[in-house]
Protein backbone atom coordinates (compact mmCIF):
# COMPACT_ATOMS: atom_id res chain seq x y z
CA UNK A 1 0.00 0.00 0.00
CA UNK A 2 1.28 3.33 -0.75
CA UNK A 3 2.40 5.19 2.40
CA UNK A 4 1.21 8.36 1.51
CA UNK A 5 -2.41 6.55 1.20
CA UNK A 6 -1.58 4.45 5.12
CA UNK A 7 -1.05 7.74 6.33
CA UNK A 8 -4.49 9.12 5.00
CA UNK A 9 -6.46 6.61 5.78
CA UNK A 10 -4.59 6.55 9.98
CA UNK A 11 -5.63 10.00 9.88
CA UNK A 12 -8.57 10.17 8.46
CA UNK A 13 -9.63 6.99 11.04
CA UNK A 14 -8.70 9.21 13.55
CA UNK A 15 -10.18 12.28 13.17
CA UNK A 16 -13.37 10.35 12.10
CA UNK A 17 -13.46 9.40 15.50
CA UNK A 18 -12.92 12.56 17.44
CA UNK A 19 -14.95 14.93 14.94
CA UNK A 20 -17.81 15.15 12.78
CA UNK A 21 -16.83 15.53 9.23
CA UNK A 22 -19.71 16.22 6.29
CA UNK A 23 -22.66 13.57 5.86
CA UNK A 24 -23.83 15.10 2.77
CA UNK A 25 -23.07 17.75 0.00
CA UNK A 26 -25.17 20.27 1.59
CA UNK A 27 -22.73 19.69 5.08
CA UNK A 28 -19.59 20.04 2.71
CA UNK A 29 -21.00 23.33 0.77
CA UNK A 30 -22.05 24.62 4.47
CA UNK A 31 -18.47 23.74 5.76
CA UNK A 32 -16.04 25.15 2.38
CA UNK A 33 -18.33 28.40 3.25
CA UNK A 34 -17.82 28.90 6.80
CA UNK A 35 -13.78 28.50 6.77
CA UNK A 36 -13.75 24.80 8.11
CA UNK A 37 -10.56 23.72 8.94
CA UNK A 38 -11.20 21.21 6.47
CA UNK A 39 -13.04 22.09 3.43
CA UNK A 40 -11.82 24.69 1.36
CA UNK A 41 -14.21 26.75 -1.50
CA UNK A 42 -12.48 27.39 -4.78
CA UNK A 43 -14.61 29.20 -7.48
CA UNK A 44 -13.85 29.82 -11.28
CA UNK A 45 -15.29 31.14 -14.44
CA UNK A 46 -14.85 29.50 -17.64
CA UNK A 47 -15.38 30.20 -21.08
CA UNK A 48 -17.00 27.33 -22.27
CA UNK A 49 -21.00 26.91 -22.12
CA UNK A 50 -22.84 25.32 -19.29
CA UNK A 51 -23.62 22.12 -21.61
CA UNK A 52 -20.19 21.25 -22.72
CA UNK A 53 -18.64 21.35 -19.24
CA UNK A 54 -22.30 19.58 -17.96
CA UNK A 55 -21.50 16.64 -20.52
CA UNK A 56 -17.47 16.29 -20.01
CA UNK A 57 -18.24 16.03 -15.96
CA UNK A 58 -20.80 13.39 -17.08
CA UNK A 59 -17.55 11.78 -19.55
CA UNK A 60 -14.94 12.09 -17.24
CA UNK A 61 -16.16 11.97 -13.49
CA UNK A 62 -16.89 7.57 -14.09
CA UNK A 63 -14.12 7.08 -15.99
CA UNK A 64 -11.63 8.86 -13.76
CA UNK A 65 -13.17 8.84 -10.04
CA UNK A 66 -15.16 5.24 -9.59
CA UNK A 67 -12.26 2.82 -9.03
CA UNK A 68 -11.17 0.36 -6.45
CA UNK A 69 -7.71 0.03 -5.16
CA UNK A 70 -6.11 -3.24 -4.53
CA UNK A 71 -3.29 -4.96 -3.00
CA UNK A 72 -1.93 -8.75 -3.09
CA UNK A 73 -0.59 -11.14 -0.90
CA UNK A 74 1.58 -13.76 -1.37
CA UNK A 75 1.52 -16.19 1.46
CA UNK A 76 5.10 -16.88 3.17
CA UNK A 77 4.73 -20.92 2.68
CA UNK A 78 1.90 -22.66 0.59
CA UNK A 79 0.39 -21.45 -3.49
CA UNK A 80 -1.23 -19.03 -4.01
CA UNK A 81 -2.26 -15.17 -3.44
CA UNK A 82 -4.68 -13.23 -2.04
CA UNK A 83 -5.94 -10.09 -4.05
CA UNK A 84 -7.66 -7.77 -1.29
CA UNK A 85 -9.41 -4.30 -2.33
CA UNK A 86 -8.80 -1.41 0.49
CA UNK A 87 -10.09 2.15 -1.10
CA UNK A 88 -12.62 2.94 -3.52
CA UNK A 89 -13.55 5.76 -5.33
CA UNK A 90 -17.16 7.37 -6.31
CA UNK A 91 -18.40 10.07 -8.34
CA UNK A 92 -21.97 11.14 -8.32
CA UNK A 93 -23.47 13.57 -10.94
CA UNK A 94 -26.57 15.19 -11.31
CA UNK A 95 -27.64 17.21 -13.81
CA UNK A 96 -30.03 19.91 -14.57
CA UNK A 97 -30.79 23.17 -17.02
CA UNK A 98 -29.45 25.09 -14.66
CA UNK A 99 -27.02 23.00 -12.20
CA UNK A 100 -24.74 20.64 -12.51
CA UNK A 101 -23.12 18.60 -9.48
CA UNK A 102 -20.48 16.10 -9.13
CA UNK A 103 -19.36 14.38 -6.20
CA UNK A 104 -16.40 12.51 -5.03
CA UNK A 105 -16.64 10.43 -2.02
CA UNK A 106 -13.53 7.73 -0.84
CA UNK A 107 -14.08 4.60 1.30
CA UNK A 108 -11.33 2.92 2.71
CA UNK A 109 -11.45 -0.51 4.91
CA UNK A 110 -12.02 -0.42 8.32
CA UNK A 111 -13.08 3.03 8.50
CA UNK A 112 -14.48 4.25 12.10
CA UNK A 113 -16.65 6.94 12.94
CA UNK A 114 -20.27 7.78 11.45
CA UNK A 115 -19.23 7.25 7.58
CA UNK A 116 -21.56 7.85 4.56
CA UNK A 117 -22.54 4.68 3.10
CA UNK A 118 -20.80 5.68 -0.12
CA UNK A 119 -17.68 7.46 2.40
CA UNK A 120 -16.22 10.58 2.96
CA UNK A 121 -16.87 13.52 0.61
CA UNK A 122 -13.77 14.96 -0.52
CA UNK A 123 -15.21 17.06 -3.09
CA UNK A 124 -18.83 18.23 -4.28
CA UNK A 125 -18.35 20.98 -7.53
CA UNK A 126 -21.18 22.65 -8.47
CA UNK A 127 -21.48 24.45 -12.37
CA UNK A 128 -24.22 26.97 -13.34
CA UNK A 129 -24.34 29.22 -16.28
CA UNK A 130 -23.33 32.54 -16.21
CA UNK A 131 -24.22 33.48 -19.93
CA UNK A 132 -24.98 31.69 -22.98
CA UNK A 133 -20.48 31.01 -23.19
CA UNK A 134 -19.65 31.34 -19.59
CA UNK A 135 -19.46 28.98 -16.42
CA UNK A 136 -19.07 28.98 -13.04
CA UNK A 137 -17.88 26.33 -11.17
CA UNK A 138 -17.59 26.27 -7.10
CA UNK A 139 -15.71 23.58 -5.99
CA UNK A 140 -15.59 22.80 -2.13
CA UNK A 141 -12.69 20.01 -1.14
CA UNK A 142 -10.90 18.74 1.35
CA UNK A 143 -7.71 16.82 0.99
CA UNK A 144 -8.09 16.19 -2.82
CA UNK A 145 -6.15 18.49 -4.76
CA UNK A 146 -5.64 16.00 -7.53
CA UNK A 147 -9.26 15.90 -8.08
CA UNK A 148 -9.68 19.43 -8.07
CA UNK A 149 -7.13 19.78 -10.76
CA UNK A 150 -9.05 17.25 -12.59
CA UNK A 151 -12.26 18.79 -12.02
CA UNK A 152 -10.82 22.28 -13.16
CA UNK A 153 -9.79 20.69 -15.71
CA UNK A 154 -12.31 19.17 -17.52
CA UNK A 155 -14.53 22.62 -16.90
CA UNK A 156 -12.10 24.39 -19.05
CA UNK A 157 -11.83 21.91 -21.41
CA UNK A 158 -8.18 22.30 -21.03
CA UNK A 159 -6.53 18.88 -19.97
CA UNK A 160 -9.14 15.88 -19.62
CA UNK A 161 -6.73 13.52 -18.21
CA UNK A 162 -7.58 11.54 -15.06
CA UNK A 163 -5.64 11.51 -11.95
CA UNK A 164 -3.74 9.02 -10.89
CA UNK A 165 -6.00 7.00 -8.30
CA UNK A 166 -3.00 5.62 -5.97
CA UNK A 167 -2.28 9.40 -5.55
CA UNK A 168 -5.98 11.00 -4.91
CA UNK A 169 -6.09 10.58 -1.15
Amino acid sequence: MNKNLAIVCASTTLLSACISLPQTPAEVREAGKTGSTFFTLESIEVQRPFPEVARTFAKKAPECLEFALTSTSKPVFGIGSQTSTYAWGKPTLRIDKDKAELHFQGKFVNMLGKVPPDGWYYMVADAYPLSKNKTKVDIYWARAPLVVEAVKGWATGENLGCPDPTQIF
